[in-house]
């Protein structure tokens, strides 16, 4: 009897309340400079700098939009000049996470305060994906898939194109445009125009002809030295008005406007300018040579 009172006097205390582990400052440290890599300022939400963090992501935005709207970026001293500053600011964003992180005395934010950090969070990131940096950036970024475009274009060449090119003009011959594909307008083609509105174009022999002479076809390769009907020879033809005649650099190698015929003007939203990055993939290394090559 004495036992089971004393068992029962024993399940009347309460066991001792744990605290919830808690993580180090070292680790919140890291999560905050992973965070702060992949978008400025959400380290600095991790550690409950709201205002800081806010700040932080706008001023990415900031820097973005000063090189991505206007025609700075179309040249290898802009590009150098955006990619040191990019990351000079993403490098202090990281180190300043790490600083607010490690200064954290280890306790989490909670009740409502914790509820707006979440919502931050997610509101950040939607917010980065909402703003219509396409709708407003003059610049507009493309890999090169394919080899119609060679020697100009490399497979691996990074591109810069210029969506502001003709908005108060219209391509002109040699021009490397980028165009919606006739036959499925969610395809983006680049070729080269080689004929306007009103001429006459004919192919012999793989020798372009407008307007009766020899077009100037520095940029062309003939790979393939064997005559092909439908590829080397095209009928004499007139461009229609609103529309332009395009060809790819690799001649031999190209679905262009011999195959798919003209290109409609307002089909055409950008012009080829510069080349940022370059990766050869056959040989696992960087071009460093075509970085900041403007395309002609």
């Amino acid at each position: 009897m004495v036992e089971y009172a004393m068992n029962n006097m024993n399940s009347d205390i309460l066991p001792e309340t744990r605290e919830k582990k808690k993580l180090s400052p070292k680790v919140h440290a890291v999560i905050g400079a992973v965070l702060s890599i992949f978008i400025s300022g959400l380290g600095h939400i991790n550690a409950g700098a709201i205002g800081r963090g806010a700040l932080l992501f706008l001023g990415e935005l900031v820097l973005n939009a000063g090189y991505f709207t206007t025609d700075v970026i179309f040249s290898r001293a802009g590009l150098l000049g955006f990619f040191i500053l990019f990351l000079g600011y993403k490098t202090f964003v990281v180190v300043d996470s790490v600083r607010i992180n490690l200064k954290r005395d280890g306790n989490e934010p909670g009740g409502s305060k914790k509820i707006l950090i979440y919502l931050l969070f997610v509101g950040l990131i939607l917010g980065r994906g909402a703003v219509p940096m396409k709708q407003i950036a003059r610049a507009q970024a493309f890999k090169i898939p394919s080899v119609n475009m060679i020697p100009t274009l490399l497979v691996g060449d990074m591109i810069l194109v210029d969506k502001e090119a003709y908005t108060e003009s219209t391509p002109d011959r040699g021009d490397l445009v980028v165009f919606r594909y006739p036959k499925n307008p969610k395809i983006t083609f680049i070729k080269r125009c080689v004929a306007i509105a009103g001429d006459d174009i004919e192919i012999v022999d793989k020798k372009l002809l407008v307007n009766g002479d020899p077009a100037p076809e520095h940029n062309a390769i003939f790979l393939d030295p064997s005559i092909v009907q439908d590829r080397d020879n095209l009928d004499p033809l007139t461009v229609p008005e609103g529309e332009i005649f395009v060809l790819g650099d690799n001649r031999d190698n190209s679905n262009d406007s011999r195959f798919f015929g003209t290109v409609k003007e307002r089909d055409v939203f950008a012009k080829v300018r510069v080349i940022y990055w370059s990766w050869d993939k056959k040989e696992g290394s960087v071009r460093w040579e075509r970085f900041g090559q403007l395309v002609e």
